[in-house]
């Protein structure tokens, strides 16, 4: 049973996402973000501000459980940008970014949501924009957790419609909040996720180059499918580019060592309650090298946006592939969605937290699950040691490329496809 009306009790245990967006809903300011030592944002209540109102909970993505039990009809398609700068650099097709683009262009939204690179002085947040060149810019996934600051409050008191985007927690989580009231939110489009990496990621890359490297941009996707991460450092004042392949990256440590405990229990990486969902087709993983945008449509209206965008030869799209075909290449997170109960009363050793749905199945949990699941929460937080990120960059043979490898790479897989 819940007992405080706040999201402290989310952070005592361990449910916090970290959507960055329960500071939003706080009438009293009584919210503020800190940084945790994995390097995720957790919310700090100030008891002496709060009134126990209950909004921050209510829509706390955390402590629900997300998926959306209403049977929507889906459809899916594949496809990419038919701007080769855009289609290359966003690396999964750059779908998403010719979305957002084409809807304030054509005026079917006065403003949409998109997210800002990582500067040294900058990190990461979602803005609220109508200009073109900002939502090109933010065209990558940033792999880290994000602020959203004031936006809602902006969301609240423009006359504009809204197109908003964001990941399945947030998402869920602002339809709750939006539920019952009249709000301006035309479109909710999410992106697929597996899990969020923490702030402290980007910084792990810094250490596998030296101790006094300091990291002054990041740029998490890019230079064709899958791609290449494009780190900006800084060594003796002296500045250089540096790239690190993306998915031998993620796997050697940037997504493996700095996990929020949350996500290991999410069962809604397909973000059900979305207009679309979008996201790498990994079924084209062994022939495409230039990045093509799986989407999961279940709003007509967008399904009619994009087959206009095609009509303009903005982006090409395929129907398909077969739901088989997307239960196997998306095999990770179809088993997130159907083992969610069965992690949460792990994590919650059966006894508190999350409000599942009245349908979900009693879990039965084996030692084997047990042990399966602690070992990715333990690996999942070596991160939060900082004097280990050396040894454990060493250990992953974590190994940055110049800009010569990058584009000898380029050129051999653009002849290879051809």
């Amino acid at each position: 049973m819940w007992k405080k009306n706040n999201v402290s009790q989310t952070v005592k245990d361990d449910l916090c996402c970290s959507c960055g967006l329960c500071k939003s809903y706080c009438k009293q300011n009584a919210i503020e973000y800190m940084v945790n030592t994995l390097g995720f944002y957790v919310p700090k209540v100030d008891a002496d501000k709060c009134n126990h109102c209950g909004l921050c909970i209510k829509s706390c993505p955390g402590i629900n459980d997300l998926k959306n039990y209403n049977p929507q009809e889906e459809t899916y398609c594949y496809g990419y940008s038919l701007d080769e700068e855009m289609r290359l650099n966003a690396s999964s097709g750059g779908i998403a970014t010719e979305l957002l683009c084409y809807l304030v262009e054509n005026k079917i939204v006065d403003y949409v949501t998109c997210v800002t690179n990582r500067t040294d002085n900058h990190l990461p947040q979602q803005i609220l924009t109508n200009n073109i060149e900002q939502i090109r810019n933010a065209r990558t996934s940033k792999y880290c957790p994000i602020s959203w600051e004031n936006i809602l409050k902006q969301i609240n008191t423009t006359n504009g419609i809204v197109a908003v985007i964001g990941l399945p927690c947030q998402i869920n989580s602002l339809k709750k909040y939006y539920q019952n009231k009249k709000h301006n939110i035309k479109f909710f489009i999410s992106l697929l996720c597996n899990h969020t990496p923490s702030l402290h990621a980007a910084e792990y890359l810094t250490r596998a180059l030296g101790k006094d490297i300091k990291l002054k941009s990041i740029i998490n996707r890019g230079h064709g499918f899958p791609g290449y991460m494009t780190l900006a450092i800084e060594h003796n004042s002296a500045e250089n580019i540096v790239y690190f392949p993306y998915r031998k990256t993620m796997a050697a440590g940037y997504g493996t060592y700095f996990k929020n405990v949350r996500c290991l229990v999410c069962n809604d990486p397909f973000s059900k309650s979305a207009d679309i969902v979008l996201g790498d087709s990994y079924f084209l993983q062994d022939t495409d090298t230039q990045g093509t945008t799986l989407c999961i449509v279940r709003n007509p209206e967008i399904a009619d946006i994009l087959n206009k965008m095609v009509e303009k030869k903005i982006i090409q799209l395929h129907d398909g592939p077969p739901k088989d075909v997307i239960e196997k290449y998306y095999k990770i997170l179809f088993d997130r969605e159907k083992n969610f109960a069965k992690k949460n009363a792990i994590l919650l050793k059966s006894s508190k937290g999350i409000k599942v749905s009245d349908n979900t199945p009693t879990p039965n949990v084996s030692l084997k699950d047990k042990i399966r699941f602690y070992k990715s929460v333990f690996v999942g937080g070596l991160g939060k040691y900082h004097f280990l990120w050396g040894l454990l960059a060493k250990i992953k043979h974590v190994k940055a490329l110049s800009k010569n490898s990058i584009n000898d790479t380029t050129e051999n897989n653009s002849r290879n496809r051809l």
